[in-house]
């Protein structure tokens, strides 16, 4: 067989793929200094393929989040299904855990929030309205451990925050505890 010395072309990346490199990257330079370029570069593709996939930065970024928020939801909903005691702090255990054992999905999404605070508007609307239905789907996995709705809504803003707070620790360095520990100061 005769061979002409170059490498086969790279297979057409999936949209995972896209997304996975795309995530990357921005962990590595941060959202403003990642561009589309970049990225098909990286996976030796056009920025027109990139583009078949997402119209813009900005869809990827929100795809990025999606799936981040989407994924970590999962956790918590299989977690609570599976959850035999109903103990409060078992309930806000595998729920706390479900939302900080990524570390990597929580860097990429303080990227995203920082993105949103320092000045895209646009994006910040449609992440914060990704952002509000998996807090939806946390409030219903949690209602049924808690007396009404609106217990349910509390708990759930309750341990986002707690989440959010000890996922930015991890990044700073400056946690004392694991968040399973954290648990253990909970009465609930």
């Amino acid at each position: 067989m005769l061979t002409t010395g170059k490498s086969a072309p790279p297979k057409e990346p999936t949209y995972d793929r896209i997304l996975a490199t795309a995530s990357a990257q921005i962990l590595k330079k941060g959202i403003r200094d990642t561009s589309l370029a970049d990225i098909a570069k990286s996976i030796k593709i056009s920025k027109g393929t990139l583009y078949y996939h997402f119209r813009s930065k900005d869809s990827l970024i929100e795809e990025i989040a999606r799936k981040n928020f989407e994924e970590a939801a999962e956790r918590i909903v299989l977690g609570l299904r599976d959850l035999k005691a109903k103990k409060g702090s078992d309930i806000v255990g595998v729920t706390l855990t479900a939302l900080t054992s990524e570390p990597q999905n929580a860097k990429l999404l303080h990227f995203i929030w920082l993105e949103i605070l320092t000045g895209n508007r646009k994006l910040g609307f449609k992440i914060i309205k990704i952002f509000q239905q998996t807090k939806d789907t946390i409030t219903t996995a949690l209602l049924p451990f808690c007396k009404t709705k609106e217990d349910a809504q509390l708990l759930s803003g309750m341990i986002i925050a707690l989440a959010e707070g000890i996922n930015l620790g991890d990044m700073l360095g400056t946690n004392e505890l694991e968040a399973s520990e954290v648990v253990k100061f909970l009465t609930v």
